[in-house]
């Protein structure tokens, strides 16, 4: 029974590791940055939620969480790319990890990692007083990977007082860094 779930547990880790991995041939999902909004349309498998003259965007499940997906795309190419979980994620610190630990497993450790606090001095905090603080606004989680064909930034926090705390997934092309 042990080996059953030691091996349904690696099965979960290698669905989600996958669903937000690249190959060598792509850049996000399996789009490939310089495409046009028809090429990328005409790739998604799932079906289109929302658009615009430099955007489209989707709805999906990744980490067992609602994410909305938006391919972002400038002079008619695509040059970015996000994940965005929706606000009622039911850990944000939790999801941040779990996205962290998937993204070390693809590109190794990040080249650049933040905690952003605002306040006057960083506190020692437990999980539970992080996932407040975060949800609060007064701490943000920052992590950065640079490969050769992508900036890829994991963000937790709230990035405005009019926004609720959000996790989001952002890759770039080169040009977009």
């Amino acid at each position: 029974m042990r080996n059953l779930s030691v091996i349904l547990c690696l099965l979960l880790v290698a669905t989600t590791v996958s669903a937000i991995e690249t190959t060598e041939d792509t850049d996000f999902r399996a789009a490939r940055w310089g495409m046009t909004a028809t090429e990328v349309y005409e790739l998604e498998t799932l079906p289109l939620d929302s658009s615009g003259y430099d955007y489209l965007t989707y709805n999906s499940i990744l980490f067992d969480e609602e994410v909305a997906f938006t391919y972002g795309f400038e002079n008619e190419f695509l040059v970015k790319a996000t994940y965005e979980f929706m606000p009622w994620a039911s850990s944000k610190t939790g999801l941040f990890n779990s996205c962290k630990e998937a993204l070390i497993a693809r590109y190794g450790e990040p080249t650049d990692e933040q905690l952003v606090y605002h306040g006057s001095s960083f506190p020692s905090m437990s999980p539970g007083e992080m996932e407040s603080a975060v949800n609060d606004g007064k701490l943000e989680l920052i992590s950065e990977w640079e490969t050769p064909r992508s900036t890829i930034r994991l963000y937790a926090g709230q990035s405005s007082a009019w926004f609720p705390a959000l996790v989001t997934l952002r890759y770039a092309a080169p040009e977009e860094r």
